[in-house]
């Protein structure tokens, strides 16, 4: 297993242009504070049976961006494909399993990207990581969060089998409190508390909700300054 500055010196470098936004650098700063009360998945807080996620040994390892976009204040996110066995239809971040080829979980999550959305991995400014997430479909997904100072051109679904959109959810739709919804969940007949949101027809839930509020708390504090 690679060790912090393994993982560190094998990312690969970004070389965006242009120096990060005060806001950026300020966020890059919080999450790289271990004292900052980053929030864990709510199924570290759960009663039995949704403990027992983050406690399985045979979680898969994955990885996913968290693309803040500085001249929209915006984030990337994708609709997946109706048509797939998995998730069909949800909004989710660009990302997926990390494979043997990947040096860390930053260089999947920037692999994904490029390969779903077409997304150059040197226009990304990484900014740090957020706590693990296990999911009940089997993964462990390290949230990678990242920022751009503009998008690169066009971005749209590239993995067409997969991805069936690419939008933006502005920041100020993200942290305006009125917009998450109260939604609890049931697995295995029991019920586990769940903010939702919905924008322009499209409802987002889930884990891509779950890390979307794992962020927020850091999000908003750096935007205040």
């Amino acid at each position: 297993m690679l060790d912090e500055s393994q993982i560190r010196e094998s990312v690969p470098a970004p070389v965006a242009t242009g120096e990060l936004p005060r806001w950026a650098e300020h966020l890059k700063q919080i999450l790289a504070d271990p004292d900052f009360p980053i929030p864990v998945p709510a199924w570290d807080k759960a009663k039995f049976p949704f403990a027992r996620i983050s406690q399985r040994s045979d979680l898969r390892p994955a990885a996913v961006l968290l693309a803040l976009v500085d001249d929209s204040r915006s984030l990337i996110l994708t609709r997946r494909q109706d048509a797939l066995s998995a998730h069909a239809g949800q909004v989710a971040f660009p990302g997926g399993a990390v494979d043997a080829r990947d040096a860390s979980p930053e260089a999947a999550a920037l692999r994904e990207a490029r390969e779903e959305i077409g997304l150059d991995p040197a226009a990304v400014h990484l900014l740090g990581r957020l706590a693990d997430y296990p999911t009940t479909s089997g993964y462990r997904v390290r949230p990678i969060v990242g920022c751009l100072i503009a998008i690169p051109g066009r971005l749209q679904a590239v993995s067409t089998a997969e991805v069936a959109e690419v939008f933006q959810l502005p920041f100020a739709v993200l942290l305006d409190p009125e917009n998450w919804l109260d939604h609890p969940l049931v697995y295995w007949g029991k019920q586990i508390a769940h903010r939702e949101l919905h924008y322009r027809g499209k409802r987002i839930w889930g884990a891509t909700a779950g890390m979307l509020r794992m962020l927020l708390p850091a999000l908003e504090r750096a935007l205040r300054t």
